[in-house]
């Protein structure tokens, strides 16, 4: 089905696309007006924004909006097992490849167009690098919370957080410039790379939270018994309709073979008294 779209978003769309391919300055309002099917210099694109500075503003402000979505369910993903480590971290860098490419013409104009338009271009800069770097410490910061705990002194955890996101970024920015993938490297092979270099800095911090499982497992419900469950509720309790078992019946052959194995009593040699 074919996506419906007003007026004023087929705009942001296109003047996006423009923006980022050829750059702010070289995009003309009559070329968007063009792209979108409204008559160039018809004055169509002034209907919704008065100046080519506000639709830069608006472009950017809708990558906001989509980077703030997928913060916040970025942060809304369950916390795994220890064991589980590996393969969440693989998910989660999927995912934010999987998203940055929503964000592309946003981080093309950031990047070539902020010393340009400092003014316009430098808030919004600002406000997407906290949306970006700002997601993981946020996270980190609520968990060690629930148990009344602060992270480690020794441990910048904005700078973490700035360190796993940005080779996943910088991975996306080298393809949309050049137009190809660093070295060949494929999606799957970059997250899964990603999520071994990182596991062990994860499985250190879980490792300070409280044992709540009994286990050495990060607390988190698992739906598993409790493991010092006594060894009587685990063993099996027999029912009523349980038969016993049939060589632990006695039978009447058992029985006279018991008695057929008796010995005779030894007989008396001293001679019976006939009188």
């Amino acid at each position: 089905m074919t996506e419906q779209l007003s007026t004023r978003e087929r705009i942001v769309r296109e003047a996006a696309r423009l923006f980022a391919s050829q750059g702010v300055k070289a995009t003309t309002v009559a070329q968007i007006e063009e792209a979108v099917g409204l008559r160039a210099g018809s004055g169509g694109l002034h209907r919704h924004f008065p100046s080519k500075d506000a639709l830069v503003g608006e472009v950017l402000d809708t990558q906001l909006r989509r980077g703030r979505k997928t913060h916040d369910e970025a942060v809304a993903m369950p916390r795994p097992e220890a064991k589980q480590i590996r393969e969440f971290l693989e998910v989660v860098a999927t995912f934010g490849l999987n998203e940055a490419n929503a964000a592309r013409e946003a981080a093309l104009i950031m990047l070539r167009e902020e010393a340009n338009y400092p003014e316009l271009i430098g808030p919004h800069r600002k406000r997407n690098d906290e949306i970006a770097y700002g997601a993981t410490p946020m996270r980190l910061r609520a968990i060690f919370a629930e148990y009344g705990m602060t992270l480690p002194g020794d441990f910048d955890v904005d700078a973490f957080g700035y360190l796993i996101i940005a080779p996943l970024i910088h991975y996306r920015l080298h393809e949309w410039v050049s137009g190809e993938k660093v070295r060949g490297l494929s999606d799957t092979r970059i997250a899964a790379m990603w999520a071994r270099l990182f596991e062990p800095a994860f499985l250190e911090l879980l490792a300070l939270l409280p044992d709540d499982s009994g286990k050495n497992d990060p607390p988190v419900p698992t739906g598993r018994p409790p493991s010092n469950q006594s060894a009587q509720a685990k063993r099996k309790v027999p029912n009523k309709t349980d038969t016993p078992n049939k060589t632990d019946t006695p039978n009447k052959t058992d029985a006279s073979n018991k008695r057929s194995t008796r010995q005779p009593k030894k007989q008396s040699s001293a001679p019976r008294n006939r009188s």
